[in-house]
């Protein structure tokens, strides 16, 4: 008996069936096999969907179908689900009000320390008197105060000289004083020797002015003197001594220092024509001696300085001081000057 290959066996066997195919064998209707597919049909109409409606007013009975929802947004009230045709009553999305919650933490203020009264617990106060601070504030009340302002620092550096402000205006003339009582006359005293002849004059009277201080402020910068006191430059730009004539014959500024000095204090001292004229009109201020002929310290005690520019008749002069230590010592500085109106 022979056994076949069905594996090889199912080749030619497939060959020979679509040979068949193909040549119209095997019976049937030609017709049939070339024919298209049959016309789709459509299918029922689906139910409707659930729909969430919304207006400003209570939903009306023409309004959405059965399973529909309805808000109304100005009352947050929602209606539904509509059954038969008919709206529920509806209900509020807005919850009850809540409890009130405790009083916050709070910055006060006033002109005085703050009371029981005052704020709540956890609250601070500031008093704006004397910048102190209180709190946070507990069940038993304020606690003390802590000042808000720190220790005063450190005396900056002087700054630079402003600009030269305009002239302001003059002053109403002060009420003449009371005349002090004449002091007891004091002891006569012996008659001196007789002075040699002095030689002749070579010109007229030598005017003078005189300036003092021996309780000046404390402080490092340049300073005007006024007689009585050392002024800061920038608050009295305009003080000095009227020249009444011309110094034609020589102008010279001569100080000296008396008294305990800082050690390594070192004091210049200057003249400057600050205003001329007989209406004393400001001008420019100009120095009229060399600064470096006139510094004064503990080893030079003294010093004299000529006019490096001429003196009219009229020139306001102004005595300057500056110094590297704070003019806060036991002692004074003395200043003249002198103008000789001709040789």
């Amino acid at each position: 008996m022979q056994h076949l290959d069905l594996k090889r066996a199912a080749i030619p066997l497939a060959c020979l069936a679509m040979l068949l195919a193909g040549c119209g064998g095997g019976g049937g209707d030609s017709n049939t096999a070339g024919a298209g597919p049959a016309a789709s049909v459509p299918g029922p109409a689906g139910a409707n969907g659930k729909t969430i409606l919304s207006g400003t007013n209570a939903p009306t009975a023409d309004m959405g179908t059965d399973g529909d929802f309805y808000l109304n947004v100005s009352s947050s009230t929602l209606h539904g689900p509509k059954a038969g045709g008919e709206w529920p009553a509806g209900v509020s999305l807005v919850g009850p009000q809540g409890v009130a919650g405790a009083p916050g933490a709070t910055l006060l203020h006033g002109a005085a320390d703050p009371t029981a009264a005052d704020g709540g617990v956890g609250s601070f106060y500031l008093n704006t008197t004397t910048n102190t601070l209180f709190g946070p504030k507990t069940a038993e009340g304020w606690p003390a105060g802590i000042s808000v302002v720190g220790l005063t620092g450190p005396v900056g550096p002087a700054g630079p000289a402003g600009e030269t402000g305009g002239q302001g205006e003059k002053g109403e003339k002060g009420e003449k004083g009371d005349p002090g009582d004449p002091g007891d006359p004091g002891p006569q005293g012996e008659t001196g020797e007789k002075g040699e002849p002095g030689e002749p004059g070579k010109g007229g009277a030598v005017y003078t002015a005189n300036f003092a201080v021996t309780a000046p402020p404390g402080g490092v910068g340049t300073y005007v003197m006024t007689g009585s006191g050392l002024t800061l430059q920038s608050t009295d730009p305009y003080f000095g001594a009227v020249m009444p004539v011309a110094c034609e014959g020589g102008f010279t500024l001569t100080a000296i220092l008396a008294g305990e000095v800082p050690s390594h204090a070192q004091y210049t001292v200057t003249a400057h024509r600050v205003a001329s004229g007989t209406a004393l009109d400001q001008v420019s201020v100009q120095p009229i001696t060399d600064a470096t002929q006139c510094v004064l310290d503990n080893d030079t005690r003294s010093c004299s300085a000529p006019a490096t520019t001429p003196v009219a008749a009229n020139d306001v002069v102004q005595v300057q001081v500056s110094g590297n230590k704070a003019f806060n010592w036991n002692g004074g500085l003395y200043v003249n000057l002198s103008c000789k109106p001709c040789d």
